[in-house]
This record gives structure tokens, sequence and C-alpha cells, in this order.
């Protein structure tokens, strides 16, 4: 089993909450490690 490259989390809170919606979610690498956290607003 190969793992891929890398895998993306992105929880998803407050889904029923009008507006903007704000998610972060990290990179974890080969070695399992969390890499830099991203935040993104979906308008």
């Amino acid at each position: 089993f190969v793992a891929p490259f890398s895998t993306i989390k992105i929880p998803v809170a407050n889904a029923s909450s009008p507006g903007k919606k704000k998610i972060t979610w990290s990179v974890i690498n080969d070695y399992g490690m969390s890499g830099p956290k991203y935040t993104a607003i979906i308008q």
C-alpha cells in the first residue's frame, strides 16, 4: 500500500449558517506529520 502524496482533510462546520463559510484544513505529508494549515472563505 502506498499512501497518496498528500491528503486534505476539510472539516465542515456550521454548514447551515448563512453568509460566508470559513474552512480550515491541513496537509498531511508522507510521514504522517501535519503540514501548514490553510484557510479558505466560501462565499
